[in-house]
């Protein structure tokens, strides 16, 4: 019979424990990892969503607006708007969309919190939200309009004349839920992108 020497078992019960704390440091790292990955590539998604958005945004400029039109479709109070001409609901209401289509395809974001189509008042960005004039969507829901206070970035200061043109910028905050169960990552996120409107000459 052969008999163990209580030294060799308190190295066997050492080794299974170092093996088990090995095994746990590196599940963590490797979740921590993918959890930061995967953060990483929805904020980049993020960065495609506002920069199609700001696209269409200087694209569309003030949807043509012409000064004294009687307000129409979803401009008037009967359909949600506001009631004057200069409500830019049918401009945004695209704009929001295209940001939404694209942030639908982000796998581990639980909700898009708020848009907002802004006039930066300086053209390194900010996020819409600080002493810009901007409408603010808090729902992916089609045709919904601006939240209250209502829109502040009409269509007549949606300015396309060369050289004069206005800047417009879309901002999308969202939240973000990482699917790891080791390490547990949440965050808010804001991404914006600021583009000049696109210039009619005159």
């Amino acid at each position: 019979m052969i008999r163990r020497s209580p030294r060799r078992r308190r190295q066997h019960g050492q080794a299974l424990i170092e093996t088990a704390v090995v095994i746990t440091v590196l599940l963590t790292l490797l979740t921590g990892v993918y959890a930061v990955s995967q953060y990483a590539s929805d904020q980049n998604t993020a960065g495609t969503a506002t920069r199609a958005g700001a696209r269409l945004a200087a694209e569309l400029g003030n949807g043509g607006f012409q000064s004294g039109a009687s307000a129409n479709g979803c401009q008037l109070v009967a359909n949600g708007g506001t009631g004057s001409s200069t409500d830019p609901c049918a401009v945004d209401f695209q704009i929001v969309q295209v940001v939404c289509q694209i942030a639908a395809s982000m796998p581990f974001v639980t909700s898009v919190d708020e848009i907002d189509v802004y006039r930066p008042l300086t053209t390194n960005g900010q996020d819409g939200s600080i002493g810009d004039l901007y409408d603010k969507y808090t729902s992916c829901a089609p045709n919904r309009h601006a939240d209250v206070p209502g829109p502040a970035y009409r269509l007549d200061q949606r300015l396309q004349v060369h050289p004069n043109e206005s800047y417009v910028g879309v901002s999308l905050r969202y939240h973000y839920k990482s699917p790891t169960p080791f390490v547990s990552l949440t965050a808010m996120p804001t991404v914006y992108t600021v583009l000049q409107e696109s210039p009619h000459f005159t």
